[in-house]
């Protein structure tokens, strides 16, 4: 085996590794703050660095929480979605944003 090709092998294989790495790296927070929002407070405060969730232990009420309807007092209601107001939200928000971009040369 020559020089050349053993540093070809070498640097494909480095290359893979390396590559990986930072995947790993830059994906490995997202996943950790997705798993921590899916761990009840309680939990999280017990065993912070619990990489997995047992099914048994996912909760969603914190979703639910903060998704929910608030009532005139400024409180959530239990168990209402607003899927129509946040939908009416999201047409305005992409109607304000395509009209106000910046202008292009």
């Amino acid at each position: 085996m020559t020089r050349d090709a053993f540093e070809n092998r070498l640097f494909a294989a480095l290359r893979v590794v390396v590559i990986g790495l930072l995947l790993v790296v830059t994906l490995f927070p997202f996943y950790y703050s997705g798993l921590l929002s899916l761990r009840p407070l309680d939990r999280v405060l017990q065993d912070p660095g619990a990489l997995w969730v047992p099914p048994a232990e996912l909760d969603l009420s914190s979703y639910v929480r903060v998704l929910a309807r608030p009532t005139r007092a400024g409180r959530v209601s239990s168990g209402s979605w607003p899927t129509a107001r946040w939908w009416r939200w999201a047409r305005w928000s992409s109607r304000c944003s395509s009209r106000c971009r910046a202008p292009t040369p």
